[in-house]
């Protein structure tokens, strides 16, 4: 099967889901082993396009909420998605929007927003990387492996401007 057609195919199915499902419970239902179908769920999570939450050891699927999709220019000139029920904001107020990754990409773009000024920066950070606090100097941030074990970091954040 052609993986746009298995990942739509998993889509469809957590969506038509009356409720969360288990991996393998969607293994079993589209007839395709649990590891492929734990492949192309990762890969439909870092897309943004479904979540998981973990019950114990099992992990349950649903298709993310929609957001709202606003656009921001990248620097090729061409127009970058950004996909944000509630961004994250620094302890300076402002405003943090991951854009939605392109295929292939293992990093994602942040843009940094100062509601008066606009945007005040950017930074380029690993697709797992999940924000929880976001400092003057520093960004604690929930990170996933590839066996799916969640991980605090802490990261030092360099700024040209440290009161921004």
């Amino acid at each position: 099967m052609d993986p746009s057609q298995l990942e739509a195919k998993i889509r469809q199915a957590l969506a038509s889901a009356e409720s969360e499902l288990h991996t393998e419970q969607l293994a079993r239902q589209l007839g395709i082993a649990r590891h492929t179908a734990s492949k192309y769920l990762a890969i439909l999570r870092a897309k943004g396009e479904i979540r998981s939450r973990k019950v114990g050891n099992a992990k349950l699927w649903s298709v993310a909420p929609a957001a709202e999709a606003t656009t921001g220019p990248s620097d090729a000139g061409a127009e970058r998605v950004f996909l944000d029920l509630h961004p994250p904001l620094d302890d300076g107020g402002a405003v943090w929007l991951r854009a939605h990754p392109r295929p292939g990409e293992t990093e994602v773009a942040w843009e940094i927003l100062d509601i008066p000024a606009g945007t005040v920066g950017e930074m380029r950070a690993p697709l797992d990387l999940r924000p929880l606090h976001i400092g003057t100097d520093f960004m604690i941030v929930l990170r996933s492996d590839t066996l799916d074990v969640e991980r605090v970091g802490l990261f030092d954040l360099l700024r040209e401007n440290p009161g921004s």
